[in-house]
């Protein structure tokens, strides 16, 4: 690539630079950090509360809040970055389901291996509550995504990506008891 290419494709990516999608993308990423924030406020697990797997893991190294809020956040950023310079709807197609059934799948195999132990520790109607939580948020990430495919845009992309977040640094992999 020579000089004069750079500088085109550069040009070509700063005119389709979107401030208005720059600003929302800022914006959303600080709803996934609240979520990983109250997922391990609590004392004791709870529907508001479910001490989620990887905010837990980011909290449990006694890093300070500004930290998994950064990180989550960064997270975020960083998975919708495309959305900011428009033609996301070829890299968003395959990257959303590569990053999500795994996350589905292995949420699914952590619940169903500590179920027990949710049931033991946690309580029956706490592990139901949980469960169905996680699956309903699953199928709707899944419809979501069938509508983004449907008719792609950056702000669908960003709604995808903030209920990913969300739910992976709020209730996915929630801390049922000493089974884990």
């Amino acid at each position: 690539m020579n000089r004069g290419d750079s500088t085109l494709a550069f040009r070509t990516m700063r005119e389709k630079w979107s401030v208005r999608a720059s600003v929302s993308l800022v914006l959303l990423s600080g709803i996934p950090a609240v979520a990983a924030l109250l997922s391990t406020t609590g004392s004791e697990p709870n529907l508001a509360s479910p001490f989620s797997g990887p905010a837990f893991l980011l909290a449990a190294g006694r890093a300070p809040w500004w930290y998994v809020v950064l990180v989550v956040a960064g997270s975020f950023v960083v998975f919708n970055i495309s959305t900011i310079f428009g033609g996301a709807a070829d890299r968003m197609s395959f990257r959303m389901p590569a990053v999500a059934i795994p996350l589905f799948l292995l949420n699914v195999v952590f619940m169903l291996r500590h179920w027990s132990a949710g049931v033991a520790h946690q309580g029956l109607t706490y592990t139901i509550a949980i469960t169905t939580l996680n699956v309903a948020i699953m199928l709707t990430l899944a419809w979501l995504w069938y509508r983004w495919r449907a008719a792609a845009s950056p702000l669908r992309q960003q709604c995808l990506g903030l209920f990913l977040h969300t739910w992976l640094f709020w209730c996915a992999f929630p801390y049922l008891g000493e089974g884990i």
